[in-house]
C-alpha cells in the first residue's frame, strides 16, 4: 500500500511536469505560428511574382547580386567609411 502511495505521488509530479512542458510547447508553437504568418504576409508579393514570372524574378535577383559584386572598389570604400561613422 505504501509503495502505491509513493508511485501515486511520483506520477502526480510527472503529470505536473508534463503539463508544464505541454503548456510551454503550445506557447512556443503559437509564437512560431505568429512569426510564420508575419513572414508570409511580408513575402506575399514576392511569392505572387515568383508564380507569375519566375524567370524574370530570378533574372532580376541575379542582376542585383552581380551589380553589387561588380561595384568599383572606390564606391565600396566610400560605403565602408559611411558605415564606420
Amino acid at each position: 500500500m505504501k509503495q502505491l502511495a509513493k508511485k501515486g505521488v511520483a506520477a502526480d509530479t510527472t503529470i505536473k511536469d508534463l503539463q508544464r512542458d505541454l503548456k510551454s510547447a503550445r506557447r512556443d508553437a503559437q509564437i512560431w505560428k505568429q512569426r510564420y504568418e508575419e513572414l508570409k504576409e511580408q513575402a506575399k508579393d514576392f511569392l505572387v511574382a515568383i508564380r507569375k514570372a519566375p524567370e524574370r524574378v530570378m533574372s532580376f535577383i541575379s542582376n542585383v547580386l552581380h551589380a553589387e559584386q561588380a561595384q568599383p572598389p572606390k564606391m565600396q570604400r566610400q560605403r565602408e567609411s559611411v558605415v564606420e561613422r
